[in-house]
């Protein structure tokens, strides 16, 4: 309780731009959004367009979230967890973040990232909450990266890598899913000879 201050500073002398500041504040013993995989935080996709407007598939900038006083549910079994745990202690894995998702056609190319400011992994998955089967994984400041994701629902899991690793967290998705159609004079070997000249 009581006032706060939050200062933004660059990071070195020649780092200037805009910035979003996002704040999620919990009460005491309140768990956070996507706590569990029965009421996940569900991922809106916005469309993702090229420099001429043409939609190229969906994507997500800038996701935030955090684990603070998320429940430890086990280990799921990532492969790419780089700490072992153990499961049959009490928060002995770290509390996991679940987020849903719909992926509406086929993806040529699946991409997610995820930064965090405490170790982690994160899982894309699919099934039910009852036997989530991981299909791809990767660590913070890493990315997962796909060709010819299927259309469907889909989990990713934001695993923290043991029972003190807190913090925030930050996830990207870009989703193309058709064939970019260049126009055919779009290079100088293609070029168009207009009659009218």
């Amino acid at each position: 309780a009581g006032d706060h201050t939050i200062w933004v500073k660059g990071s070195g002398a020649l780092q200037s731009g805009g910035f979003t500041l996002d704040l999620q504040c919990n009460q005491p013993g309140q768990p956070p959004l996507g706590d569990t995989c029965e009421e996940p935080t569900v991922i809106e996709y916005e469309p993702l367009q090229d420099r001429r407007g043409f939609q190229l598939g969906h994507q997500v900038r800038a996701l935030p979230g955090h684990n603070i006083g998320a429940t430890d549910v086990g280990d799921y079994g990532s492969a790419c967890r780089r700490e072992p745990c153990d499961p049959d202690v009490e928060g002995g894995c770290g509390g996991e973040i679940f987020y849903r998702f719909d992926q509406p056609l086929l993806a040529s190319v699946w991409t997610a990232e995820l930064e965090s400011d405490y170790p982690a992994v994160f899982s894309l998955m699919r099934g039910g909450c009852d036997g989530l089967e991981e299909v791809a994984c990767g660590t913070s400041g890493e990315a997962i990266e796909l060709f010819d994701l299927a259309a469907g629902e889909y989990y990713l899991v934001v695993d923290a890598e043991g029972p003190e690793a807190r913090g925030g967290h930050e996830l990207n998705i870009t989703s193309i899913e058709q064939e970019v159609q260049q126009p055919p004079n779009d290079a100088c070997q293609g070029e168009y000879a207009n009659p009218q000249i």
